[in-house]
């Protein structure tokens, strides 16, 4: 029994003692938004969106419930691997009727260039340092510049899923095209 536990301590000490041979990982770079990588997603916290829904010609209210820019780290899991940080950028808006969640988030170009957008479970990514599909896009006759049509990589037309979100800068989502047709349009106030 006393050879058991000398030996249990020293196990215990070598981990010990290996573990501390371990230097600390080290930040190798960082990479920060830039004003145009942050205007991609023009919402405040406490905004209040209005869509028209083309199926029943009835509004309804989407909230920001959240926005703002974090910072994280890449995963380091092993003994001196070192890591990157990089900012980002989120908003999320909510509606219950009908229930709508979408969350967007954008990084630095120089870490992913791709701007990721959810809407329900439904993924939409884009490249944001490609130009705008349209110069204009007129919606409930109102005029939008420089618009992107972002469409989704899933394609069953057997559920009602969003396929399509036009898209700017200056107010964000402009318009939701589902697999049926129908559309949620931004309704300016």
């Amino acid at each position: 029994m006393k050879k058991q536990l000398v030996l249990f301590t020293l196990l215990i000490l070598v981990i010990f003692s290996l573990q501390s041979c371990c230097n600390k990982s080290e930040e190798i770079g960082r990479y920060e938004l830039s004003d145009f990588e942050k205007s991609f997603i023009p919402y405040e916290k406490g905004q209040n969106i209005t869509f028209l829904y083309s199926g029943n010609s009835k509004t309804f209210s989407c909230d920001v419930m959240s926005a703002g820019m974090f910072e994280t780290g890449t995963v380091s899991e092993h003994c001196n691997e070192n890591y990157y940080s990089y900012e980002f950028k989120t908003a999320e808006l909510s509606s219950n009727i009908p229930r709508l969640y979408v969350s967007l988030q954008v990084t630095p170009v120089d870490f992913n260039p791709i701007m990721s957008i959810k809407i329900n479970n439904t993924y939409f990514n884009f490249d944001i340092t490609k130009e705008p599909d349209l110069d204009t896009a007129y919606i409930l006759n109102a005029p939008f510049t420089k618009v992107y049509k972002i469409e989704t990589s899933v394609n069953d037309e057997n559920v009602i899923i969003p396929k399509q979100i036009l898209y700017n800068k200056t107010f964000g989502i402009l318009q939701i095209k589902f697999t049926d047709d129908e559309t949620y349009d931004i309704q300016l106030q």
